[in-house]
């Protein structure tokens, strides 16, 4: 495949969140004809662009899906060759649903593997909410995990709607959201201000607003740095 689109590639992949540290690239042979595979690395998913035999600019990819299986999706077009652009679009549609699939995937804490563990309680004795430092990757993870069983408690427990637990939803995914630009003392802050504001937004009485926060108490084992 030629330079500039080789490059037209990395610049893309390099203003994304991923960047191209996320990615490897290998040149080969598919089906007898020069190919260039963007693969997403330690994934069964990658991204095939064949040239023709007769002209550099004349292409057609094939990608890894996100299925059960890994299947291969069929030849695109299927008759005749095409340009650099359809390929290109072609490639960022992988990107945006397939690659962004795959990553939701691995990312979301399986919260039944962790109850067999006897991991009923997450606990967070070693992260420092006093202090100033922006989250690291496990104590994201950890919090993720958290939170999504917290949800399920706060469903469970208080018998929520669809439409107050979709509120509730809302709210705590922003706690997600926020440990990604807020350092530690500060999330500590928003963590309880969102549930306070659930509890108002629920129009909770003194004793289900009591529950609320004995699950907060349940879930992160910090709480007594958290809410006293």
């Amino acid at each position: 495949m030629r330079r500039k689109y080789k490059n037209a590639i990395f610049n893309y992949l390099n203003d994304t969140d991923l960047g191209t540290d996320s990615f490897d690239i290998e040149e080969g042979l598919e089906n007898e004809l020069p190919a260039t595979s963007i693969i997403f690395k330690d994934s069964p998913l990658k991204f095939i662009i064949r040239t023709s035999a007769s002209s550099y600019d004349l292409l057609d990819c094939r990608f890894v899906t996100f299925s059960p299986k890994y299947e291969v999706s069929d030849i695109y077009p299927l008759q005749e060759w095409t340009n650099f652009t359809e390929v290109f679009d072609s490639f960022k549609n992988w990107i945006n649903t397939h690659v962004a699939e795959y990553i939701e995937e691995i990312q979301i804490p399986d919260l039944w593997s962790e109850y067999k563990k006897g991991n009923k309680t997450l606990r967070f004795n070693e992260i420092n909410f006093e202090n100033r430092e922006n989250f690291n990757f496990e104590e994201k993870e950890q919090i993720k995990m958290a939170i999504n069983e917290l949800k399920l408690l706060i469903h469970k427990n208080m018998e929520t709607s669809d439409e107050e637990q979709q509120l509730v939803n809302y709210r705590l995914d922003y706690l997600i959201e926020a440990m990604n630009r807020l350092n530690k003392f500060d999330w500590k802050s928003v963590a309880i201000s969102t549930t306070m504001s659930i509890s108002i937004a629920l129009t909770l009485d003194t004793s289900k607003g009591q529950l609320l926060f004995d699950l907060f108490r349940k879930v992160f084992n910090i709480i007594p740095m958290l809410i006293k």
